[in-house]
């Protein structure tokens, strides 16, 4: 039997770097998963051990067949999902740290990213490659005199001074950093969402909750967040009012500024 043609680095643009950052970030799991309780063997660790080993199949199956690339980035974007909500659950239950989750996140958040733009580019070209675009990011500095975990390396698109519009952010002393930190942001979200998860447009936020947050973050340290626009609706008790909402990510600012500014 005579093995596929193996196809040249030079034309698999994004598909290498999605494949290398996998590779590496499941090592990492496995190591972290194995420190768990047992009581979460069975139920957690394994789920999630296997699931990342899952990934990491779909991906080389994806970059040797052609033929199956489509099928197969959907399920391995489907398996992600999974893996999200898993790391919620252990990070409910108090058995991944916040540390641990935060890089959990982010990485399965960058990974499902490529695998999006990856499909995209399959769908413009009609199935074939496209030519890849280089992508210029930059990495936040920290800062010294703060915590570690209060100033995570994000690595996020670099801005365009020509499109930025209206005042660029003030940084104060070492809050900016406080204020963007993933944790915070988290515990923001928790607080913006007291007494209104069922509303609509609130369960929808909670339902994607951590690649929400990692974009709202991307856009904060990028300064190219902008206030989305109000709702209104009226009320006739006990008089005619039009009150006006903002949008949930808006409030997850909010809350995350004054919990900085005045905890």
């Amino acid at each position: 039997m005579t093995p596929a043609p193996r196809p040249r680095a030079r034309e698999a643009g994004a598909e290498l770097r999605a494949l290398a950052d996998w590779e590496a970030f499941v090592p990492w799991l496995l190591d972290h998963c194995a420190r768990w309780p047992r009581a979460a063997r069975f139920s957690l660790t394994q789920r999630l051990e296997n699931h990342s080993l899952d990934v990491l199949e779909l991906l080389v199956v994806a970059r040797y067949q052609p033929r199956q690339r489509g099928s197969t980035l959907r399920e391995a974007n489907l398996v992600l999902e999974r893996m999200r909500f898993l790391c919620r659950v252990a990070s409910a239950r108090g058995i991944m740290s916040a540390r641990a989750f935060e890089k959990a996140s982010r990485d399965i958040d960058e990974a499902g990213r490529m695998l999006h733009g990856w499909r995209q580019r399959l769908g413009a070209a009609g199935g074939r490659r496209a030519p890849p675009t280089p992508s210029s990011q930059l990495a936040l500095p920290p800062e010294p005199g703060l915590p570690s975990e209060a100033a995570p390396s994000l690595r996020t698109a670099q801005p365009r001074k020509a499109a930025r519009r209206g005042p660029t952010l003030r940084r104060v002393g070492g809050l900016w950093l406080r204020v963007v930190a993933f944790d915070n942001l988290l515990a923001a979200t928790r607080r913006a969402a007291r007494g209104k998860r069922g509303q609509r447009h609130v369960a929808r936020f909670l339902a994607e909750r951590e690649p929400r947050l990692l974009a709202l973050q991307r856009a904060l340290v990028a300064e190219t967040w902008q206030p989305g626009p109000l709702s209104t609706f009226v009320i006739h008790d006990p008089k005619r009012r039009t009150i006006a909402v903002a949008p949930f990510g808006d409030r997850v600012v909010h809350h995350a500024v004054i919990d900085v500014l005045e905890p």
